[in-house]
């Protein structure tokens, strides 16, 4: 085999690697906000339109985002399912939840022959 066949075959395998290895297995969840709690005894008061306003200026700002590791085994068979209880982290409510396998969680899940199949969650809250 030549050094150009050689050279081939790496290429071929570290591109196959990146693409096979490289963030796949992605979920996506979007929360509507809470109301505001000016809002839910009396909707028409004056508290509860500057409550929403001030809730609708924060709106395009980005809220804290937590990183938690799920441990899951047998190609993600078991447990069948993990609760996360949101409140802990986000005591405004989440914004958006996004599971995914990212490039180490696909590692180990190789080299463990998917015995170990681990899982990131990000978890965004409200400002």
């Amino acid at each position: 085999m030549g050094l150009y066949q050689c050279l081939i075959r790496i290429f071929v395998l570290s591109a196959f690697c990146i693409f096979f290895f490289e963030e796949c297995r992605h979920a996506w969840v979007r929360f509507p906000q809470n109301p505001p709690q000016a809002c839910r005894i009396y909707q028409q008061s004056n508290e509860c339109k500057r409550a929403l306003e001030e809730q609708k200026s924060k709106q395009g700002e980005l809220g804290k985002i937590h990183t938690i590791r799920q441990k899951y085994y047998f190609f993600g068979l078991y447990p069948k399912e993990q609760i996360v209880d949101a409140s802990k982290f986000c005591p405004e409510g989440p914004k958006s939840a996004h599971q995914f396998t990212s490039f180490w969680d696909a590692l180990w899940e190789q080299v463990t022959f998917t015995v170990y199949s681990p899982q990131t969650l990000e978890l965004e809250c409200y400002p």
